[in-house]
């Protein structure tokens, strides 16, 4: 108590400013650090969603393509390298598919149950496609167009 009763006003003014001043400035700093780690937060989560959304919706139009290529397999007979080549892409689109579905679970894993549906819903097709380009190798022709119907 001896230093505030020898010291001037001014002095004291200041004893009692400085350190509010002090807890403010702190105080700021870690408004600012919280702020600054919300914003990156939340950066990343919008950059992952679009990212995802962006893959399934390539994932989507992939779905189509594999049952566009399992057509144009079932077009071509076996024996001709337009047959190999359709059922090339047919992989291709399938494997490109899983891919991008497992892209998307990484990116956004709160909406993994809807990828899971989604793959699953998929998965159905892709087996009846598989069934159609076995039909459509083997030439039985009535089959391959059924199975694809049903693929539709």
């Amino acid at each position: 108590m001896s230093f505030l009763q020898h010291a001037r006003i001014r002095t004291k003014i200041l004893s009692l400013i400085i350190p509010l001043c002090l807890v403010g400035i702190g105080g700021d700093i870690l408004i600012a650090k919280n702020y600054s780690s919300s914003g990156e937060t939340y950066t990343d989560f919008i950059s992952n969603e679009t990212s995802a959304e962006i893959n399934m919706a390539i994932a989507s139009q992939r779905l189509v393509a594999v049952v566009y290529d399992a057509y144009q397999v079932f077009a071509y007979d076996a024996a001709t390298s337009g047959f190999k080549v359709a059922q090339d892409d047919y992989q291709q689109s399938t494997k490109r598919f899983f891919e991008l579905v497992n892209d998307s679970r990484v990116l956004l894993p709160s909406e993994a149950g809807s990828f899971a549906a989604f793959e699953t819903d998929a998965k159905e097709v892709f087996s009846i496609t598989d069934k159609a380009i076995e039909a459509g190798a083997a030439n039985r022709d009535t089959e391959a167009k059924q199975l694809l119907a049903q693929a539709d």
